[in-house]
């Protein structure tokens, strides 16, 4: 049976929501960590250095996330925890950034690595059937990529506007406290 988009369901609205929140952070990193490492000189490390630093822990984290047991059909605690993680690492970005700047990428890259698998199992924690499986996903994933896009934009126009990157993160700070929001619902 064919089965339409769940453009109407509030649930899914709350999974596209909770995905794009995180990927919009991720492609902001993965466009500015470098750029922004070069010109803040906050640590020694290259900033190619650093940027591989985080991907390399962003796809580790992304894998160890589908190997942890887990209750399915609730994984808010889980949500929750990655969240938790990637925000304590922009929260230093944002208001210490000169305090361990290789810690709080770690942070981040773990949070926002396990936020993405877990994310992406979050469609079929609220279907019932292969093809309302295959219609979240593909809802969540249409409304995600579109958030998304706009991360790296968001980012460099604040930057840009400010002379700073100090906005810029306060902006991703901002954006991983509304996906904690969303963790309970």
């Amino acid at each position: 049976a064919v089965t339409g988009m769940p453009w109407s369901n509030p649930q899914a609205w709350l999974v596209a929501l909770y995905f794009g929140s995180s990927q919009f952070v991720v492609y902001a990193l993965f466009a500015w960590l470098a750029p922004a490492s070069n010109e803040t000189a906050l640590t020694t490390l290259p900033a190619g250095v650093l940027l591989g630093l985080f991907t390399a822990v962003f796809a580790i984290a992304s894998v160890g996330a589908g190997l942890i047991p887990g209750k399915a059909h609730d994984r808010r605690g889980l949500l929750g925890i990655t969240t938790v993680l990637a925000l304590i690492g922009t929260a230093g970005m944002a208001f210490a950034p000169e305090t361990s700047p290789i810690l709080y990428v770690l942070l981040v890259a773990t949070g926002l690595g396990m936020s993405f698998t877990v994310g992406m199992t979050l469609p079929l924690d609220n279907s019932r059937t292969p093809a309302e499986a295959g219609a979240w996903t593909v809802f969540m994933l249409f409304i995600g990529y579109l958030i998304a896009a706009l991360g790296p934009v968001c980012f460099v126009a604040l930057r840009d506007y400010t002379r700073s990157y100090e906005l810029a993160y306060d902006m991703l700070f901002a954006v991983l406290l509304f996906m904690l929001c969303l963790t309970p619902i």
